[in-house]
């Protein structure tokens, strides 16, 4: 089973035996006032730095989850959450080892429209990449307070993350900006 292979993960959220889903033991409440969304309602923006501190813990997440070939698939403000001092992901609920996801069944459109890779958007099965494209609309939405692509429409998404343009954070140095 997938969330057997998750100990010794850095940053994930710790799974009970019995659950279907990475999650604290016994969240209720807490769950939502500890996820990053949360921290965006009540209080805004992060300065750089934290943002920054932020987006390592994501990263070394990734990095054991690709060296254990697992693909989030769903990685959003929603499922970051503060643990310990570090935020940690949650929600393995749509996460599939990299090499499941050629059949069919799973190549159907799964996650979170506003932060989904492009190649996802095409049908093509999700990889380890496709996890690191996710934290980038993260990190411009934890320095803007809005994510950089927007719908109502799945069409509206779609076309934006293919074909759109994303307006450059006013907080990156110009340097940084493209």
């Amino acid at each position: 089973m997938l969330f057997t292979n998750l100990d010794g993960v850095r940053n994930v959220v710790p799974v009970g035996h019995r659950q279907r889903r990475a999650r604290p033991v016994g969240a209720g409440d807490v769950r939502a006032e500890k996820s990053l969304r949360y921290h965006l309602q009540e209080h805004g923006r992060l300065p750089l730095n934290e943002a920054v501190a932020v987006l390592s813990d994501v990263a070394e997440a990734l990095a054991d989850l690709k060296d254990r070939e697992i693909v989030h698939r769903d990685l959003k403000p929603e499922n970051i959450l503060l643990l310990g001092g570090r935020r940690c992901l949650a929600d393995f609920g749509i996460a599939r080892y990299a090499e499941a996801t050629i059949a069919k069944h799973t190549l159907k459109l799964a996650g979170t429209l506003a932060y989904m890779a492009p190649e996802r958007w095409n049908n093509q099965r999700a990889a380890s990449a496709s996890d690191i494209y996710a934290p980038g609309v993260v990190a411009y939405e934890l320095l803007e307070e809005t994510p950089p692509f927007t719908g109502p429409y799945e069409h509206d998404y779609h076309d934006q993350h293919l074909h759109g343009p994303v307006r450059p954070s006013p907080q990156l140095r110009p340097s940084w900006r493209r």
